[in-house]
């Protein structure tokens, strides 16, 4: 760790706890996570470039692009989450931040949004009308001022090479009464701290940032906004999870459990998130109002 190396979070230069040490097999040098003692922000050392960035995201998004299981679900999450958005917003210009092969996009378009994705690798499958997307950072894209009423990033802030310009130019290109969903995983040391493996997929994944609820609030409060709402849900009796004992969901005792369980509604998921956090974090925010 260089002398100079500087919280990305806080911007303290004192002690940092390192996390791990890993050398992986595509990467030149030695890779580290480091833990600011000042704030608790992990994160990683040193960061990749950005044509690495870029040719791993084109192999990802062309991957993501043909998995029929990956747009069903995304498909599904769009549509709960622009359900969400409707309580604070009517349909007008939408914003996606890492929109990869737009499968959001594509779901805010069907519900009547005006739709303008980014990506420094976008993979386009079909030319729509009504979506755009532009290639590139979301400040190269020179969006006008106040020009969206909805901004999306879904597993898009752990990613960044400069996260809090991103934020910044998001609060920029939003509408005063503009809402933000940040959708990031949550980080989790419990039984994981000491796992090569774990810190591996972490690394090749390209994870520059690891948050909880208390880092990523900081983050994003930080570029001038309010964090009102923040969900998580725990990862129990899922649907997958009843399939693997052959439950079939909607008989008797099985389709009571399934209602009062699982799902995003699920009363038990509900208790339990609160005591066991989900591994993903859900944080909606708005443009801070003057005093």
């Amino acid at each position: 760790m260089s002398s100079n190396t500087l919280c990305r979070l806080c911007r303290s230069s004192k002690l940092f706890h390192t996390l791990c040490t890993i050398q992986p097999k595509k990467e030149e040098g030695t890779v580290a996570f480091l833990s600011c003692t000042s704030c608790g922000f992990v994160f990683r050392e040193p960061f990749p470039t950005r044509d690495t960035l870029e040719i791993y995201y084109q192999n990802l998004w062309e991957k993501v692009g043909k998995s029929i299981s990956h747009e069903e679900k995304a498909s599904a999450t769009a549509h709960r989450f622009l359900k969400q958005l409707s309580k604070y917003s009517r349909p007008g210009r939408f914003l996606d931040v890492g929109c990869g092969p737009g499968l959001y996009l594509q779901a805010a378009h069907q519900e009547g949004w005006k739709t303008y994705g980014v990506d420094i690798s976008p993979v386009f499958r079909k030319k729509e009308e009504g979506i755009e997307i532009f290639k590139g950072t979301l400040e190269e894209a020179h969006f006008p001022l106040g020009f969206f009423d909805a901004c999306l990033m879904s597993h898009t802030l752990s990613h960044l090479l400069n996260p809090s310009e991103t934020l910044s130019e998001i609060h920029r290109v939003l509408d005063s009464k503009g809402i933000l969903i940040v959708v990031i995983p949550h980080w989790l040391r419990l039984g994981i701290s000491g796992l090569e493996s774990h810190w591996n997929r972490l690394i090749q994944e390209k994870h520059l940032y690891l948050f909880n609820r208390e880092t990523a609030k900081r983050m994003i409060e930080a570029s001038d906004f309010e964090v009102f709402r923040v969900e998580t849900q725990a990862e129990f009796l899922t649907h997958d999870q009843l399939k693997r004992f052959r439950i079939p969901l909607e008989e008797g005792p099985a389709r009571f459990v399934a209602r009062f369980s699982i799902g995003p509604k699920g009363l038990l998921r509900k208790i339990v998130g609160k005591f066991f956090p989900g591994p993903v974090l859900v944080l909606w925010a708005r443009k801070k109002t003057a005093a």
